[in-house]
């Protein structure tokens, strides 16, 4: 079991680190003696836990390519395992009120900049064969829920088109895999309001960050190797109760 859940001077690289699930996942990897660079707009993630002399801050907003290039020319040599985690949701409203510009940003954040960043790093041999990419992907991708189509759209897009990269990849032995969320209580869940009617749809409840990690660690851990295009849906259950009851 040592050998399958293996960390120790490992190296990984998690994007949107500096709060929510990405900082969770990066003090997860800390604690099983990784070294992880972490990548987001400004650096707010918590120092004062253990591990902190292995972590390592990448300051980028992963849309500019100025930004992207940069960290494929920082951190360690090769990484050995990815969590692509950055993103946003954008407001919630239904299709008929998403202007362009809201359109074209969130496909900008959720496709575009994991896709481009992922094919600089892949360039530049900054992906150890046998590397695990893990992809934030969203439960919504696959129970498109009203008022949401841009953000499950763009969601869905990067799902779609990163099974064909792992397709690309297996070559190397690099795997990628996906992790689609449900609600978690989060600073974007509060900002957007969700009523606690719809997350009571979660017969397991809404999990605090650092209580839905586990499922990004197995995938980011050896004992995930034989796994290639597979989806996690770590969602409390949220996909049991989308249709009435008849």
């Amino acid at each position: 079991m040592k050998d399958l859940f293996h960390f120790q001077n490992k190296n990984f690289l998690v994007t949107g680190s500096s709060k929510g699930i990405g900082e969770a996942v990066a003090h997860d990897l800390l604690d099983l003696g990784a070294n992880v660079w972490g990548v987001s707009r400004t650096n707010t993630f918590n120092l004062e836990r253990s591990g902190a002399d292995r972590f390592g801050f990448i300051p980028a907003d992963l849309s500019n390519p100025s930004d992207r290039s940069a960290i494929s020319e920082s951190g360690p040599e090769q990484y050995d395992g990815i969590f692509l985690n950055a993103g946003a949701s954008g407001s919630i409203k239904p299709f008929h009120l998403v202007n362009e510009a809201e359109l074209r940003d969130l496909f900008e954040l959720n496709f575009y900049a994991p896709y481009l960043l992922i094919q600089d790093l892949y360039k530049k041999k900054k992906i150890r064969p046998g590397c695990s990419i893990v992809v934030n992907t969203a439960h919504g991708a696959f129970f498109q829920p009203a008022a949401s189509s841009a953000y499950t759209g763009a969601k869905g897009a990067l799902n779609g088109a990163f099974r064909s990269v792992a397709a690309d990849m297996a070559k190397r032995k690099i795997r990628v895999n996906f992790i689609a969320f449900g609600y978690v209580d989060t600073e974007l869940l509060r900002k957007n309001n969700v009523p606690e009617e719809t997350k009571a749809l979660a017969p397991l409840g809404v999990p605090a960050p650092s209580e839905i990690t586990g499922g990004a660690i197995y995938l980011l851990s050896p004992a995930s190797r034989w796994l290639s295009g597979t989806t996690i849906l770590a969602s409390a259950g949220l996909g049991l109760k989308q249709v009435p009851m008849l």
